[in-house]
């Protein structure tokens, strides 16, 4: 009973669900203005144990998926496969690269550069996952070297096509003239371009690995570099007509003799200069010409632009040449000192012009890695670019022009299919 009838009883309400929202709103915002200081450490004290494991567990687990995902972002540029193919022949020597696609209008644009090592970058089939990222960091090292030294040829040649000076030019000349024979003799290691054949198997095995005609199996013990042209694309030329070679100054009497037959009262067309010739003499080769077409010799990318593709002397040779090799009825012999450079620019014009594709005048042209030469893909490349550049992207253009190229004339190519081509 109310003893007080002016003072009402006392209820207590129960407090509704908006009441509870609108107190819990405002400690959050009394909270968050700084009015309550709890500490996180406070914060988290105050949580329940299973909300306690919960966030930990999480923190860890968003922690360690992290960490895998920029691991695995991080090396994804090193996992890609390489789009090169790398030959490697049967002594263990890696020769050209080349661009899968053959480039059938045989333009002379041969995309890929030569590489000496198998791309390390890709991870082996099979190896677990631990291993792939123990092996991240030697893989993106070895990958960015390599990008970095096909970058730094590129530019190399791409820099070197400018035209020279008539100045530099005529240095240039005088100081290759002295300077020829040593420089091909430092380029060209101990050659060892076939085993030595025994005296009741005149001819034996072939230098390293093509399947070809038994005339790239006659072996010479005092030239260098020497072979059928027509040893590396099958189809594409006759066997037995085009033999290329470094200098013949240590043919022996059994090389001349071999070659005499050979040759078949053919021709030998030497593309060193006067001044060496006199100096290393070619042997004398019974009933066979010895034709000269003096070019300086390049060694390096830039001075196969400088030479071969701007120097309008040099580019006259280069299709006198060839105009002769059409036109000799017998068989023909080309060298200059390493048989490489020179050589290999007159032997790779000759398949173009017969409608070899890129991939065919490579791998001829890296032949010569197998018997000793120092050969390098980007040395071509950069002529072959330089050339189609000067020619509207056209090495047949380059070879019939006579104010930017060889000046080889139509007749002239007709007569070389005639002669040479296989089809």
């Amino acid at each position: 009973m109310n003893e007080d009838p002016q003072k009402p009883l006392e209820q207590k309400t129960t407090p509704n669900i908006d009441d509870l929202i609108a107190q819990t709103t405002s400690q959050a915002y009394a909270f968050e203005r700084g009015k309550e200081k709890a500490s996180p450490k406070q914060w988290f004290a105050s949580l329940p144990k299973n909300r306690k494991l919960i966030l930990v567990g999480g923190s860890a687990f968003a922690t360690i998926l992290i960490l895998i995902l920029s691991l695995s972002f991080s090396s994804g540029g090193n996992q890609t496969l390489s789009s090169k193919s790398t030959t490697t022949t049967s002594n263990g020597t890696t020769s050209s690269t080349v661009s899968s696609a053959d480039n059938v209008n045989s333009d002379g644009s041969v995309n890929e550069t030569d590489t000496t090592s198998t791309d390390t970058s890709v991870a082996t089939a099979g190896t677990s996952w631990w291993q792939k990222l123990l092996s991240l960091n030697n893989t993106a090292s070895t990958t960015d070297n390599s990008q970095s030294s096909d970058t730094t040829s590129s530019d190399s040649s791409s820099s070197s096509s400018s035209d020279s000076s008539s100045a530099t030019t005529a240095s240039a000349v005088a100081a290759k003239e002295n300077t020829e024979d040593t420089q091909a003799d430092q380029q060209t290691t101990t050659p060892t371009p076939t085993p030595t054949t025994t005296p009741s198997t005149p001819t034996t095995t072939t230098p390293s690995t093509p399947t070809t005609p038994a005339t790239s199996t006659i072996t010479l013990s005092g030239v260098t570099n020497f072979r059928d042209a027509a040893a590396s694309s099958t189809g594409l030329m006759k066997t037995g007509v085009l033999y290329r070679s470094a200098k013949l100054q240590d043919a022996t009497s059994s090389d001349a003799s071999k070659l005499a037959t050979l040759l078949k009262k053919g021709v030998i067309v030497d593309l060193r200069t006067a001044k060496v010739r006199k100096t290393s003499p070619d042997a004398k080769i019974s009933g066979v010409t010895n034709l000269n077409f003096p070019v300086i010799g390049g060694a390096s990318a830039s001075e196969y632009v400088q030479l071969f593709v701007n120097n309008t002397a040099d580019r006259k040779q280069f299709g006198d040449a060839i105009t002769e090799i059409a036109n000799t009825k017998g068989s023909v012999l080309v060298h200059c000192t390493a048989g490489k450079d020179r050589t290999g620019w007159t032997v790779a014009m000759i398949m173009y012009a017969l409608g070899a594709n890129d991939k065919q005048v490579m791998t001829e042209y890296l032949k010569s890695k197998e018997y000793g030469a120092k050969v390098d893909s980007s040395w071509l490349n950069a002529g072959l670019s330089a050339a189609k550049k000067k020619n509207g992207g056209s090495i047949i253009t380059y070879i019939k022009s006579k104010s930017a190229g060889l000046g080889v004339t139509d007749a002239t190519i007709t007569k070389l299919k005639a002669k040479l081509s296989a089809k």
